[in-house]
């Protein structure tokens, strides 16, 4: 995984690594995404959206 972020960051790439519901890492080039909705706006989310590990 590492060795992919690095190429990604290299070659200009958006890597997402893991998306769930509303949510989503970026792994790389996180400035070239287009966010149609403030992140502080967005409703709390289903348990069953979150991880197993989140309260």
């Amino acid at each position: 995984t590492a060795w992919g972020v690095e190429i990604a960051r290299e070659v200009g790439l958006t890597l997402i690594g893991r998306m769930r519901g509303q949510r989503f890492v970026c792994l790389a080039g996180e400035e070239r995404l287009e966010r149609d909705v403030d992140p502080a706006t967005v409703v709390v989310e289903d348990k069953k959206h979150r991880r197993k590990s989140a309260g």
